[in-house]
């Protein structure tokens, strides 16, 4: 039966994302699977819910799931009023910053869910499988009694795929998509949570890899959300990236002239807009090239381009400074096609 919820041994990993002091579990509801609803709380007065068996560590997750905890919490109310009064603005920030892009990526996950037998990114279960380990450079066996967080888990299929060989792998996501990554999940030493990769909940130095790909460039500063991120590694551990680069591609830049546009949509307006429109026409190119791709995989790739936020290109010199700054050693790129590029570091001592 699938792990899909919190299992209590997750707890001595977490930390308050606000001031990283450990955390008391007051639960509400159990399962024979798990934990499904409780409240973490911090020193700091901060408190994180978990709700259907994910724990939810953004900032702002009480306010996101009010309603639900007014109705088993007593103190709900008193307790939201001391931490707005306390760490407001944070809190604010936090939500004006993340408000759109948790929408959008929510959206595009959900129409992937559960569903194995598609493809992501245009690649197989074996493909995916084969990239993931081509993007961090490391042998399975390499992976063995490691700590691994994939940051921007999305789907969930790469934190699956990294716990299978290491001790320990955490997906993190922003978005909603952790629900039915944790719902497809069977391994006891894989967990997913919602976080924010500017709070990220967790002590310094403590992974012995950190894997993101596909994610920074969709914040609002890549480098910034770079820095924050590296703080994860621990001495003589792994940081992999994968990112946009410059691209020149027709199409490629066509899809980013009407970003232009799109990207100021209802994300459920966009849905349908490309459902009705784009989605047909790429859907008949593909048929004339010979694949036949399911629709949903389609707008997969569609939303990724044309809904966030946020989107910046890099090239792998700039990138590699970043490393340097942040003392990596031993930087390369491992993967690269038209579009993007990975590349990886280790931790000087």
């Amino acid at each position: 039966m699938p792990r899909f919820l919190m299992q209590s041994d997750l707890l001595e990993h977490l930390r308050c994302p606000y001031c990283n002091s450990t955390l008391e579990l007051e639960t509400i509801e159990v399962c024979t699977t798990g934990i499904k609803t409780a409240i973490l709380t911090s020193s700091c007065t901060m408190f994180f819910p978990v709700i259907d068996g994910v724990p939810r560590m953004l900032l702002e997750s009480f306010l996101d799931h009010q309603q639900i905890l007014k109705e088993c919490c007593q103190d709900f109310d008193s307790r939201k009023d001391a931490v707005l009064a306390k760490y407001g603005e944070p809190i604010r920030s936090a939500t004006r910053r993340n408000a759109k892009s948790k929408k959008s990526f929510s959206l595009e996950w959900k129409l992937l869910g559960n569903r194995d037998h598609l493809r992501v990114w245009h690649t197989d279960a074996v493909s995916y499988r084969n990239q993931l380990f081509a993007e961090i450079d490391l042998r399975e066996e390499e992976l063995a009694g490691k700590k691994v967080i994939d940051v921007g888990c999305g789907h969930g299929r790469s934190t699956r795929l990294l716990a299978a060989k290491s001790a320990l792998a955490i997906g993190m996501d922003l978005g909603n998509s952790v629900v039915d990554a944790a719902a497809n999940n069977a391994s006891p030493n894989c967990h997913f949570i919602q976080a924010d990769l500017h709070y990220p909940p967790f002590s310094p130095g403590y992974f012995d890899l950190v894997y993101s790909s596909g994610v920074l460039h969709h914040t609002e500063s890549t480098s910034n959300s770079f820095n924050t991120i590296s703080t994860l590694t621990g001495a003589n551990g792994i940081l992999s990236v994968w990112l946009y680069r410059p691209c020149h591609d027709f199409v490629q830049r066509f899809m980013l002239f009407l970003r232009r546009f799109t990207v100021n949509l209802p994300v459920k307006l966009q849905f349908w807009l490309y459902f009705f429109t784009l989605t047909p026409l790429h859907w008949v190119i593909s048929f004339i090239k010979g694949n036949h791709p399911h629709w949903r995989e389609i707008m997969i790739s569609q939303l990724d381009v044309l809904s966030p936020q946020f989107r910046h290109e890099h090239t792998p010199d700039e990138v590699e400074k970043w490393y340097h700054a942040h003392r990596f050693e031993k930087v390369s790129v491992t993967t690269m096609n038209e579009i993007g590029f990975s590349m990886k570091g280790s931790r000087i001592l």
